[in-house]
């Protein structure tokens, strides 16, 4: 071969390898896909538990009792939220107990929602507080008073005009459940609190927690 030819052919390779180069695609998708790295799928949401005030105070009772063995329901109430239907459940609720050999009363708070303003998922104790038992307005009730749940409660007091009234004309007023001992009366009760709190209600209808009978509106 004479130099001439050597150097075509010289030529024509280096011309042949630099089209190849120039072709060649950086496997950007095989390297994205090679890397073992995938796009994560967003979380599905959590749906919202909502639960009768029952179901709530069980919820609660059990992580008083592993607070205090001698844990004994002061209070229960629900804590409205815009979500909650209305059939006498709630997605949070909160109760009282006192321990009578510690003298103590603590609040424990369930929830059941997962939206930003919502509790924290779960079950959230708050902070001891000194406890005398000759406190009325702090009095525990035994628990074989409650036959009637919150459902129930809410379905007595619908019946009254006044409330099925106030529903028909603001349907997303919230409802609020309040359970505790009237001393008064020596009888548990429920209030169904047609407003955010007893201190802006609309109206307020007592059921009795044992029977099951309307008590009174205010």
């Amino acid at each position: 071969m004479t130099p001439l030819q050597i150097r075509a052919t010289s030529f024509a390779v280096l011309l042949l390898l630099s089209i190849t180069g120039c072709s060649s695609k950086p496997n950007n998708e095989q390297g994205s896909a090679g890397s073992g790295k995938t796009a994560k799928a967003p979380k599905p949401a959590i749906p919202t538990d909502f639960v009768t005030g029952r179901e709530g105070f069980q919820k609660l009772y059990a992580t008083a009792r592993g607070w205090a063995p001698d844990a004994q329901p002061v209070h229960l109430e629900s804590r409205p939220r815009k979500e909650d239907p209305k059939n006498g459940t709630a997605s949070v609720w909160s109760g009282n107990f006192a321990s009578p050999s510690m003298r103590q009363i603590r609040s424990f708070l369930w929830s059941g929602a997962s939206a930003p303003d919502a509790p924290e998922p779960g079950i959230t104790p708050g902070s001891p507080d000194t406890y005398s038992e000759g406190n009325v307005s702090t009095r525990p009730f035994d628990l074989n008073f409650l036959k009637i749940d919150s459902d129930k409660a809410f379905a007595v007091a619908t019946k009254k005009k006044e409330a099925a009234t106030l529903l028909k004309k603001s349907p997303t007023t919230p409802i609020k459940y309040v359970l505790y001992w009237d001393p008064s009366k020596a009888r548990l009760v429920w209030k169904v609190i047609f407003g955010g709190s007893e201190y802006d209600a609309k109206l307020i209808i007592w059921v009795n927690a044992s029977t099951g009978e309307f008590v009174r509106i205010d």
